[in-house]
């Protein structure tokens, strides 16, 4: 019988790990959810709303607890997240997501964070950036433990500290994670081919680590400006999600990396593989 493997499943974190996970030096400006008189939460970093710039829509149609597309809630600003649809036993129970596994009759499951694909387009620190993937990576694994042949969470790297991102290349491997990702989107304006990330991809090959290229909520989506109020809620979701995978793949096609890291396994994450053939056929043009 052939083995069903879930590659894109996702964790809904909880919502003070990063406070309890990174380390004390950084804590006062990591990401936390300060709760608001109406039951909501605001995303903070810095004590700042970390989804600024991000545009004129809900972020709750990330998670899928907002309001509809074009429906826009009186009020609502930008950082609000109404988490009371959120989770679910098989979200937070690591015994109770295996048994949702064994129902659907799958083999087992690669897992991706939620909330932390929201602070990477906002933080420019690299030692702040390497701290947020380093405290989620903790809390991954640990919950993970128990289910070890189950289970695989997906480590997040931060290409904004390539050093760091190595180290922790290193240091996932050695708790027996099997694969991690990098957000998908331009760090200080640099190619993923760029010769300052060749130690990422030079790790990852000799680790025989696989690298998911991940969306993450950032500032200048490809296409943002397309949308009317900036609000682009599910037309978002369903084409926007897919364009910075796409380019940070192209442009390792274009740069050498796999020339350069020929044993070096890179997958599009949340974007599907239809496109591949009209990709392959421009590439060329």
């Amino acid at each position: 019988m052939s083995r069903i493997i879930d590659a894109d499943s996702h964790f809904m974190e909880p919502l003070d790990l990063w406070e309890r996970y990174i380390e004390p030096r950084h804590r006062p400006r990591c990401l936390r959810f300060r709760q608001e008189a109406d039951g909501r939460y605001v995303m903070l970093i810095n004590e700042d709303k970390a989804v600024r710039g991000v545009g004129e829509f809900s972020m709750e149609q990330l998670l899928g607890v907002g309001v509809g597309y074009g429906q826009k809630e009186a009020g609502s600003g930008l950082g609000h997240f109404d988490f009371s649809a959120a989770f679910n036993n098989s979200l937070e129970d690591m015994d109770a997501r295996v048994a949702f596994l064994d129902q659907e009759g799958m083999a087992c499951q690669f897992i991706y964070p939620t909330l932390g694909l929201l602070w990477e387009g906002q933080i420019d620190d690299p030692e702040l950036a390497a701290a947020h993937c380093r405290a989620y990576n903790t809390w991954a694994v640990e919950v993970c433990a128990a289910h070890r042949q189950r289970l695989f969470p997906v480590g997040h790297l931060s290409l904004r500290h390539p050093q760091a991102a190595v180290q922790e290349l290193e240091r996932l491997a050695r708790a027996g994670v099997r694969t991690v990702f990098v957000g998908a989107l331009p760090v200080e304006g640099k190619s993923f081919g760029c010769p300052d990330f060749d130690p990422v991809w030079a790790s990852a090959q000799e680790l025989d680590m696989a690298v998911g290229l991940h969306l993450v909520v950032h500032r200048d989506y490809i296409g943002h400006d397309w949308y009317e109020d900036r609000r682009p809620g599910f037309m978002y979701l369903s084409m926007n999600t897919i364009q910075d995978p796409r380019m940070a793949l192209t442009t390792m096609v274009y740069d050498g990396v796999f020339e350069r890291f020929p044993r070096l396994r890179v997958a599009t994450i949340e974007a599907a593989s239809g496109w591949v053939v009209e990709w392959l056929d421009r590439l060329d043009y």
